[in-house]
């Protein structure tokens, strides 16, 4: 991490785009105490209290903290005042005017910040997680290297039927269906086809009917199929059948259409890490598979991922930014940048709802764009 940050303030631009994250940062950890309704700490006549944490609501505070901001994203304005503009002064300013229902926007930016980081670093971890699994099928195992028997490769893919027909008619949500195909995908795979594999050939059965599984060529194949429809495309598709989509609905959709960058980088580096001499001495020496891969293979083929990885989370916080703009993102009781630019369309007049969050995702895809254009020119040199 030091390196990391080392590598990055290392120019003007990378110094004032780690200000920027930080700033982010803050406002997403601390959007409760910048922007609520509710006293922060206050003093009544029973003692100390902390009415934001515990929901007690007493106006008869001898003294109170109060936050900078005293509205929450779905806390109305002043006499539900639609469309009331920043430069208008009042007892109770809203600093950054208020949308078509009256809810603060000045709010809504700081806890929209929280959204923004949560959906695209999250979706980001799950891309990695995703494309580090076929990226090592792909380019550590190759076409030749796992070998399975026929009678239980077929009874295998018969499973896979009957697993996804009970997925489909169970009434499981889309997330619990995928989360549940996928892991059942990998361990039954393993568990009756490698392992059982591998125990019939120590016992001398079914010698003459093994087959090699291509995983190569068929994780090439995949990333093929997924870079054939562009990824906004599918999104609209899928969300459109989700009746109404959560943050991790978001994230776990992100991350299944983003996962072909990863997995082709981790891919690219295994197959000029696997034929080193110290891997191959470390497979002559007996060592398991999975330890050579997360001990020696892995770790070298992991630093030009940052790079991937900051433009990733860039690119889910404009695809949440452009779906919520269109009203098909998040619930409408959660405030995005998104969410606050789309209500500008039915009042052109009303320029701070998009000028103000706008500026926010400008400033947050600046930020890990320079960072990633630092990293990228960095290992670029070293490679």
């Amino acid at each position: 991490m030091k390196q990391l940050i080392k590598v990055i303030s290392s120019s003007r631009s990378g110094k004032v785009s780690l200000v920027i994250l930080s700033l982010f940062a803050g406002l997403a950890l601390f959007a409760d105490v910048i922007a609520n309704d509710q006293a922060i700490v206050a003093k009544t006549s029973e003692g100390i209290v902390f009415p934001m944490w515990s929901g007690q609501h007493d106006h008869a505070y001898l003294w109170s903290i109060e936050p900078f901001i005293k509205y929450r994203p779905s806390t109305l304005g002043q006499a539900l005042s639609p469309y009331h503009s920043p430069t208008v002064s009042g007892p109770r300013r809203h600093f950054m005017g208020t949308d078509h229902i009256g809810r603060d926007v000045a709010a809504g930016v700081v806890h929209g910040s929280r959204w923004a980081l949560l959906i695209g670093i999250g979706s980001i971890l799950i891309t990695v997680i995703i494309g580090l699994f076929f990226g090592i099928l792909s380019g550590y195992f190759g076409d030749a290297s796992i070998s399975v028997s026929w009678p239980l490769l077929l009874l295998w893919c018969l499973l896979q039927v009957v697993f996804g027909f009970y997925l489909v008619y169970g009434g499981f949500s889309l997330m619990v269906s995928l989360l549940l195909g996928f892991s059942g995908f990998l361990i039954s795979f393993w568990l009756l086809c490698v392992k059982l594999t591998r125990a019939f050939a120590l016992q001398g059965w079914m010698e003459s009917s093994f087959v090699f599984v291509p995983l190569d060529l068929i994780v090439q194949r995949l990333h093929e199929l997924w870079k054939a429809v562009p990824v906004l495309f599918i999104l609209l598709a899928i969300l459109a059948l989700i009746a109404r989509p959560t943050v991790w609905t978001l994230i776990l959709t992100i991350a299944l259409l983003s996962w072909p960058s990863i997995s082709r980088l981790v891919r690219a580096e295994l197959l000029k890490i696997r034929e080193m001499n110290y891997v191959r001495a470390a497979s002559i020496g007996g060592l398991a598979q999975l330890t050579i891969i997360l001990k020696y293979a892995l770790p070298n083929a992991i630093a030009p991922l940052f790079v991937l990885v900051s433009f990733g989370i860039s690119g889910a916080i404009v695809v949440e930014s452009t779906l919520s703009f269109l009203g098909i993102g998040l619930s409408a009781d959660q405030v995005t940048w998104g969410s606050l630019m789309g209500a500008s369309r039915t009042n052109y007049r009303a320029w701070w709802l998009a000028v103000f969050p706008g500026v926010c995702i400008f400033l947050l895809v600046f930020a890990f764009n320079t960072i990633g254009e630092r990293l990228r020119h960095h290992y670029g040199r070293m490679l």
